[in-house]
């Protein structure tokens, strides 16, 4: 959803589709409480995976999927299709800030944003269309990671200052690690109000991965290194072996990283709410 986003490439679908885990989805999606006849949207809908769920759940009401990359639009429409959910509607659309989904006001019950506030340069402007899409009274999901490619131990001091270097580059093109954390207060900035918020473990790796996680990571790390030499900082090629180094750290048998999970949830303010009446 940003102009510089970091995981860009031919391969990012098949990322995104490998890292989803559809028991983690359901359990996000009832945490978020959307029932059957509820609308949902979804803002960076990635694989398709989650509005095929969610099609599933609210029984044929609207669900919406948006997406700024038109390749991962297509191959979400593939899934919902194969799933049996072709009624989602697919909507192209970079989100920057109020107005910029093209969505009309006040439609959903339920504005949903997983894994994308981490590549948002303007979280709260994105966070704002989010609240003025769902009805008074709507709920708006949010849910990211907080410690992304950031927490590890065992790594050398040279890889841990070269991974730092890189991230402090990366930052400057939105990405923020540890985005999951400033959500609760993003959320808030935006105007939401009776904020739940939760986490949860994510990102658990001891030792070597299985082969679906590290063959997640590899692309993971590939799209990473080619989009930073190649694309944002070609004058930084030097810093190439960050990346290398990196993936062969986390393929080792005494590795070990982490990550927490975010997972926020407010109110768009409806008329008699006492919370809308102060702002």
């Amino acid at each position: 959803m940003t102009t510089d986003y970091i995981m860009g490439g031919e391969r990012e679908t098949e990322r995104l589709a490998l890292k989803t885990e559809p028991v983690l989805i359901c359990r996000h999606l009832a945490w978020a409480g959307l029932r059957a006849g509820e609308s949902f949207v979804d803002f960076g809908c990635g694989s398709g995976e989650v509005v095929a769920e969610a099609a599933r759940i609210n029984h044929g009401a609207r669900v919406t999927a948006l997406e700024s990359d038109a390749e991962r639009v297509d191959y979400a429409a593939t899934v919902c299709r194969q799933r049996g959910a072709a009624g989602v509607q697919f909507v192209t659309a970079r989100v920057e800030g109020p107005g910029s989904s093209g969505l009309p006001d006040g439609t959903f019950d339920h504005a949903w944003a997983r894994f994308l506030m981490e590549y948002v340069p303007a979280p709260v402007g994105v966070v704002r269309e989010m609240k003025r899409v769902v009805r008074p009274g709507g709920k708006v999901t949010l849910i990211d990671v907080e410690g992304n490619g950031s927490r590890h131990f065992g790594m050398s001091d040279e890889l841990r200052l070269g991974l730092d270097k890189v991230l402090g580059d990366l930052a400057t093109t939105g990405f923020d690690p540890d985005a999951g954390r400033r959500l609760a207060a993003q959320a808030a900035a935006a105007g939401l109000v009776g904020i739940r918020h939760e986490i949860e473990p994510y990102h658990r790796i001891v030792g070597r991965p299985d082969a679906r996680t590290a063959t997640a990571w590899r692309l993971k790390i590939q799209a990473l290194r080619d989009n930073y030499v190649g694309r944002l900082f070609p004058h930084k090629a030097d810093m190439a072996w960050v990346f290398d180094a990196f993936l062969d750290f986390l393929m080792r048998d005494d590795t070990m990283t982490w990550s927490v999970l975010h997972l926020v949830q407010g109110r768009k303010p409806a008329p008699g709410d006492a919370a809308a009446l102060m702002e």
